[in-house]
């Protein structure tokens, strides 16, 4: 019992850095980086590098990852799958945005887009790392029952179906060897 309250507190304390000191530095860190990016696009929209379209659409996205860095998780994510399946203004949206990029001559832009794209996902990585680490043993213990535990329910199955004749207490004392 000492040992699973010590394993609670050390999880508890780990979720407890990572929701108040390490995300957070991790997102202001994104959010500076973001912030720079914007800079760089306005600069290069005012050397006319950029046409007035590209511009407001590669700062967009990049407005837009700045707004989602905080919160991007695996239900965002999720709804924005659902919603390119689902959603044909967002998918004729997402086409007029694909087209911008494949026109656009800056090569600069374009990396800044990529970039932007990498803290996206980054963000993503860090928002969601309690959801992996909670998933990851649910995860194992399903594999391990479905490549240990079941066979041997149905192994039982068998065995008990063999038996028909004996009842399950007997079956058990039987197994145990005391007859």
């Amino acid at each position: 019992m000492q040992t699973f309250l010590i394993v609670l507190v050390v999880i508890a304390a780990c979720q407890l850095l990572h929701d108040h000191i390490i995300r957070p530095l991790i997102q202001m860190q994104e959010h500076f980086r973001l912030f720079a990016m914007r800079d760089e696009l306005r600069r290069l929209y005012a050397l006319k590098k950029l046409t007035r379209l590209e511009f407001l659409v590669f700062q967009s996205g990049v407005n837009a990852t700045i707004r989602l860095v905080p919160t991007v998780g695996m239900a965002t994510f999720w709804r924005a799958h659902t919603a390119f399946d689902d959603d044909e203004a967002f998918q004729a949206r997402l086409a007029r945005r694909q087209e911008v990029y494949a026109n656009c001559k800056c090569e600069r832009a374009l990396e800044l887009k990529r970039a932007s794209s990498n803290i996206l996902l980054r963000s993503l990585a860090v928002n969601s790392l309690w959801f992996f680490l909670v998933a990851t043993p649910i995860v194992l213990i399903g594999i391990l029952l479905n490549e240990r535990l079941i066979p041997y329910l149905k192994s039982l199955r068998q065995t008990f179906a063999k038996l028909e004749w004996i009842s399950e207490p007997e079956v058990v004392v039987v197994a145990l060897g005391d007859s």
